[in-house]
């Protein structure tokens, strides 16, 4: 389950804000995500993931590609 926040800028407009966000949304305007019953996103910030460790580990794994070249 995702949970949009409808008032991101690229959303406005009432008459047009589901067409806004079936044609133009994308995982910016995503606030919360549930999966299974455990909310994996709250307020567009990982809630059990660390995102921070993630990114730094994919550094140190690109620059061992790198570096094998």
């Amino acid at each position: 389950l995702i949970l949009v926040d409808m008032q991101e800028v690229s959303l406005v407009g009432e008459e047009t804000q589901l067409s806004n966000f079936l044609h133009a949304g994308n995982g910016f305007q995503v606030d919360t995500v549930l999966v299974e019953g455990a909310v994996r996103l709250r307020g567009k910030q990982f809630v059990d993931i660390d995102a921070e460790a993630i990114m730094a580990r994919c550094e140190q794994v690109i620059r061992g590609i790198y570096e094998r070249q």
